[in-house]
This record gives structure tokens, C-alpha cells and sequence, in this order.
């Protein structure tokens, strides 16, 4: 398990790196841009699409939002979760190819969202896998809250030949949220493993915090609170000169 978190944690600080250097910030987007209409001009004129150039489009976006989707909660559950979805769709696919089942997206799918949740921030996918968990935690009970509501005669419809409506609901239900389920506390349970790691193999050094002088930040904040702790007491003392002002006229 070690290596798996140094191996992610190496490949989310090369990638940060890349968005960082001066010839991504000058070339990336202008590249993926031409790269983008090349393939549009192939296509037309070939009328072959080129999956190849995409990818590489589709990788140079990535690099381009990777600090908002590796650091940012509200990144990772946006913009991220939308290139998981795609990177994710690409390998089943690929994997369509080859004679894969409907397993093989429930684990491709798993497998992906780790990969995830281990190259971002470790406190970041924490808390969204949290946040994930408590929402289909609230889908679970509404489902049995709708279930318990509905008249028994509805639930004992037959649906099919060998389902009824309620056994249907239940089947559904339990294809499409228990697999998210149990990929979430997969996620959840390497996290925190990887939170141990990150203290105790990694000199506290989280995705995305290289580079960070811890001292100099503690000083910052420290700083910070004196200049607020100042402004609280100047504004506490305006107080009570206007309140002086005001029992002196009445």
C-alpha cells in the first residue's frame, strides 16, 4: 500500500508541476486549441475521427484545471468528477472492446474513482467522499421511507415474469446506488490509510502542499490575529465613547 501512495502521490505532484511551469502557461492551451481543430479538419476530411488527438486534447484540459480538481472541493466535484466520468467511460470502452461484461465497468468504474481519490488531496477526497456517502445515505433512507408509503397492492403488481414492482424498485435501486456505495467506502477506507501514511511516511506532505514553508505560514496566521485582535479592541473602544456620547445627551 505504500508504494500505491508515494506512486499517486508523485503522479499528482508531476502533474501539478507541468501546470506550473512557465512553458504549459505560454503553450498548453494554445496546443490542445490547434491539436482540437486538427482533429476536426482530419475528421471532415478523412472522415475518420482522431481518438488519438482527442486524448491528447482531452489529457492537456486535464493538466490545465488539475490544481482546481486536485485541491478545490467544490473543483473536485465539479470539473473533476466530470473528467472521472469521461477518463472512466474511455477505458470501458476500450475494455467493450475486448469482450468486457458488466462487471467490468463496476470495476473499471471502482478502480478509476480510487485512482482519484488517491491523487487528490487527501483531505479534499476525504471530505468529498463524505459528502458523497451522506447523499446516498439520505437516497437510501428516502427510498425506504417512498417504499414504506406506497400500498402494498402497487408493490405486488407483477412487472415481469419474474419480478414484482417492488422487488423491481428494489433491483434497480440496488444495481445502480449499492456498487456507487461500496466504491465509496473504498475510497473512504484508502483515504485513511493514506492520511497515516502522508504523517508518518511523508513528513505531513499532503498533494499540493510541496514547496509550503509550514513555519512561515504559522507566523502569517499568528500575524494576522494580532492586526485582528487590534482592530477588535479599536472598534470596542469606539463603542464605548459612543455610548458615553449617547448618556451624555440624554
Amino acid at each position: 500500500m505504500k508504494r500505491i501512495f508515494y506512486i499517486t502521490y508523485k503522479i499528482a505532484d508531476s502533474v501539478l508541476l507541468i501546470r506550473k511551469s512557465q512553458a504549459f502557461e505560454k503553450w498548453g492551451e494554445l496546443c490542445g486549441f490547434i491539436l482540437f481543430i486538427l482533429s476536426g479538419l482530419i475528421a471532415f476530411v478523412s472522415n475518420n475521427i482522431p481518438y488519438f488527438l482527442l486524448v491528447i486534447c482531452f489529457f492537456i484540459q486535464v493538466i490545465d484545471n488539475a490544481p482546481k480538481c486536485l485541491l478545490s472541493i467544490s473543483g473536485f466535484l465539479t470539473s473533476g468528477i466530470w473528467y472521472w466520468f469521461v477518463f472512466t467511460v474511455l477505458l470501458i470502452i476500450i475494455f467493450e472492446w475486448f469482450g468486457g461484461g458488466v462487471f467490468s465497468v463496476y470495476l473499471i468504474s471502482t478502480i478509476t474513482w480510487c485512482f482519484y481519490s488517491l491523487i487528490a488531496n487527501n483531505k479534499v477526497s476525504s471530505m468529498v467522499n463524505q459528502i458523497v456517502s451522506a447523499v446516498f445515505a439520505v437516497i437510501v433512507l428516502l427510498k425506504d421511507m417512498i417504499l414504506s408509503l406506497v400500498p402494498d397492492e402497487v408493490l405486488n403488481k407483477t412487472f415481469t415474469d419474474e419480478y414484482t414492482m417492488g422487488r423491481g424498485l428494489e433491483a434497480v435501486f440496488n444495481l445502480i446506488c449499492t456498487p456507487i456505495l461500496i466504491t465509496n467506502l473504498i475510497a473512504m477506507t484508502l483515504c485513511l490509510l493514506k492520511g497515516y501514511w502522508i504523517e508518518k511516511y511523508n513528513n505531513n506532505q499532503d498533494t499540493g502542499q510541496k514547496g509550503i514553508n509550514v513555519e512561515e505560514e504559522i507566523e502569517t496566521i499568528k500575524e494576522n490575529n494580532k492586526q485582528l485582535y487590534k482592530r477588535l479592541d479599536e472598534l470596542t473602544e469606539r463603542v464605548a465613547q459612543l455610548e458615553k456620547k449617547l448618556e451624555g445627551k440624554n
